[in-house]
């Protein structure tokens, strides 16, 4: 153990000043003066001294070894304080060699000055006296200022708190959002980042200073809530899979679509207005509309947007009822032919001819389409302009539904005479008149 850099008693250490005290006094028995004067003012003083405090319990001493022979230097130096507490003991090390060193169990509440002697006999010392060393200030008192936010910044996924000491803090004990406490570097002013952070939440900070870690010896907590703001939420996409059609019934529409993630209606409308008597019931995510007028091509239109935000988007989509329509036949003349026919529609609508296959062939655009029926299962199908809402109406007759009866049939053919006759009347069976 190097004694002469430590300010601990250990029984080594003792020894070792035992070992030099005796030294020095073996000198004096053989006729070697031991010098010791009184300081300041003398070469066997220590020079250069003070103290100051390092923390609420210990304090720092320095001073200078006298610059002598290694031989006519102070076997030891004593440490002690006034008020009286410890004596702390120092070994000699080498002549105008600076001692630094530390002494502890210092009471926080008292001032102290220390008395440092260079012993070089058990009877003969040369001592000085370093400046006074204030007591330890209280805890959170005048000494210990709270600290105090300057402010805070918001930088990506993070946030910075800033914050004036009011002292020269040795270092800084910072509580980042109610997590476990942390060591900020010291000084006038800190800082300290957290991260990562989430928008639309708030962080809290506390901060205290303090001296050496001594956490007896710190300022009272500053707190700083910091509220982030939420980020818009993305534009609504508006309904998805939106549709139009027409209902079990045969007499309603429902209008479905799906709905984005927290996305509600906010408004539909139906171009052309429907009818006063109609009426329509509304799901989560579908309308339900009864009493339109048949044949009409709807335009509905729905908007969605978040519950919060007035921006909604929209979609639309077109329907129709079956159109309403009716067929007359009529017979222009009283012959066994097929009655004519006429298909009347309340709104204009696309007329095809099916065939019994299937087939269809567009007739035309109108209110109206007229034909001669047949005697085949054919229909004459009515729909709304570019929709599949559609109505069809038969246009195969029966003869049985002809304009007349069938005609009677012709009447047999004569007989003709053989060529050149037998003298007989032809068709006579034995003796001919």
């Amino acid at each position: 153990m190097n004694c002469a850099r430590t300010g601990v008693v250990s029984p080594h250490c003792r020894f070792q000043f035992w070992r030099l005290l005796l030294g020095s006094l073996l000198l004096a028995c053989v006729g070697l003066q031991a010098r010791a004067d009184s300081c300041p003012g003398s070469d066997t003083c220590p020079t250069a001294q003070w103290a100051a405090r390092q923390g609420p319990n210990a304090a720092e001493l320095h001073w200078v070894e006298p610059n002598l022979e290694d031989s006519a230097l102070p076997g030891s130096y004593s440490v002690t304080t006034t008020p009286a507490t410890s004596t702390w003991w120092f070994l000699s090390i080498a002549p105008f060699d600076p001692q630094d060193r530390l002494v502890f169990n210092l009471d926080p509440n008292i001032a102290y000055t220390f008395t440092i002697c260079g012993w070089y006999d058990s009877a003969n010392s040369s001592c000085v006296t370093t400046n006074s060393v204030p007591q330890w200030p209280q805890a959170g008192g005048p000494a210990y200022p709270t600290p105090s936010f300057t402010g805070t910044s918001i930088i990506g996924p993070s946030i910075r708190f800033a914050w004036s000491g009011g002292a020269n803090y040795d270092e800084y004990l910072v509580i980042p959002n109610y997590q476990s406490q942390v060591t900020a570097a010291g000084g006038a002013n800190g800082s300290y980042t957290l991260s990562p952070i989430t928008p639309g939440n708030s962080y809290n900070l506390q901060v205290k200073g303090c001296y050496l870690a001594a956490t007896s010896y710190c300022s009272n907590w500053a707190t700083i809530t910091v509220p982030t703001q939420a980020p818009p939420p993305p534009p609504p996409t508006g309904p998805q899979n939106l549709s139009a059609a027409i209902g079990p019934s045969g007499a309603d529409i429902i209008v479905s679509w799906t709905s984005p993630p927290q996305e509600v209606i906010r408004e539909w409308t139906v171009s052309p207005a429907p009818p006063a008597t109609s009426t329509f019931s509304r799901g989560a995510a579908s309308l339900d509309y009864f009493g339109l007028a048949p044949g009409q091509i709807y335009a509905f239109k729905v908007c969605l947007a978040y519950a919060t935000v007035t921006t909604s988007a929209c979609a639309s989509v077109t329907a129709a009822l079956p159109p309403a329509c009716s067929i007359t036949f009529s017979c222009p003349y009283h012959i066994y032919t097929p009655p004519d026919y006429q298909v009347s529609c309340s709104t204009t609508v696309d007329f095809y001819e099916q065939y019994p296959q299937g087939e269809r062939v567009f007739l035309g655009t109108a209110t109206t389409s007229s034909g001669t029926s047949s005697d085949y299962s054919t229909y004459v199908v009515g729909c709304a302009p570019g929709t599949q809402a559609c109505t069809s109406q038969a246009i195969g007759v029966s003869p049985a539904g002809w304009c007349a009866q069938p005609p009677p049939p012709p009447p047999p053919p004569s007989p003709i005479p053989p060529p050149g006759g037998s003298g007989r009347k032809f068709g006579c069976v034995g003796i001919c008149q």
